[in-house]
């Protein structure tokens, strides 16, 4: 990972613009310096409603168990409760160490009520897919497969998969309900790594994942 900011796309929901960062980070005690200095060279964050929503995960890795040491993470809603929440959450799903993520919003429409953390979450997340940090969306048979998030080592999940949702946390909180027609894929974890297993219409996955589960 590089050791300059790297941003996600600005996404523009009503009016509000959403923009993810993040750096790599050894310390807690970089934040303020590192925020300090994103704000000085992008004026324009400066002059966000909320500037710096942002979340940590540090530690000391060693190839021999426990493997980690010296675990430290915290988060900072910066006037948004419950966004650090959120950030801080995508690292621990992600299993990421020393990364500092950072979410900045310009508030100019009407409230977004929930969505506007599905909005945080997909532009921290695309952030960390630049960074090189987390795999790319798959692709099969045409449809895109996007985040569907981690589970707890060694289970096997199904999820619906609704066209374009770009964020695991926004399956989470969908309120959308599944059809037939509903894309369903069955992924295996397997040591941190996702591994396909099938996909097909949720009618015939149903079918399939009883044989397999």
């Amino acid at each position: 990972m590089t050791t300059s900011w790297i941003s996600s796309p600005v996404e523009i929901i009503q009016k509000d613009r959403f923009q993810g960062w993040c750096i790599p980070i050894s310390s807690k005690n970089e934040i303020p310096l590192l925020i300090s200095q994103l704000h000085e060279e992008n004026p324009a964050i400066k002059k966000a409603t909320h500037p710096a929503m942002f979340a940590w995960r540090t530690a000391i890795t060693a190839p021999k168990p426990p493997h980690i040491a010296n675990l430290d993470q915290g988060k900072n809603d910066n006037g948004e409760k419950g966004a650090g929440e959120r950030l801080v959450s995508i690292l621990n799903d992600f299993k990421l160490l020393n990364v500092l993520l950072l979410v900045v919003r310009w508030h100019n429409g009407p409230n977004l009520g929930s969505k506007r953390f599905r909005v945080i979450s997909k532009c921290g997340t695309q952030a960390l897919l630049r960074a090189g940090l987390v795999p790319s969306p798959h692709v099969i048979d045409k449809f895109s497969v996007f985040w569907l998030g981690w589970v707890q080592l060694g289970d096997l999940i199904r999820f619906p998969v609704w066209s374009n949702l770009e964020s695991w946390n926004s399956v989470l909180s969908s309120d959308k309900e599944s059809t037939d027609d509903t894309v369903v894929v069955v992924f295996s974890i397997n040591d941190g790594r996702t591994e396909h297993v099938l996909s097909g219409s949720r009618q015939s996955v149903e079918e399939s994942s009883n044989q397999v589960v």
